[in-house]
């Protein structure tokens, strides 16, 4: 998980950009199956994103996932822990 676009000094509400790189393992899958691995990857993010209560949005891309979010970088450390993310 990788901050692109951090917030600047003070100002705390402020969207930012994270970039959130899938496992090599996921690379190596079929179409259909990392597909289907995305799907329910990005299913975890949502569920974990919702016990922040900051708003998302999350673009999916075939190799990595784009978050733009207000949450602040230490409510997001738990994006480290979701399998499927390295």
């Amino acid at each position: 998980v990788t901050p692109i676009a951090p917030a600047a000094e003070g100002a705390e509400a402020q969207e930012r950009l994270v970039l959130i790189r899938l496992s090599s393992e996921l690379s190596t899958k079929a179409r259909g199956t990392r597909r289907r691995f995305i799907k329910r990857l990005v299913k975890n993010v949502k569920d974990a994103l919702q016990t922040t209560g900051a708003t998302y949005k999350i673009d999916v891309q075939w190799t990595r996932l784009f978050l733009r979010t207000a949450a602040a970088p230490e409510d997001l450390e738990f994006l480290s822990r979701i399998p499927g993310i390295s």
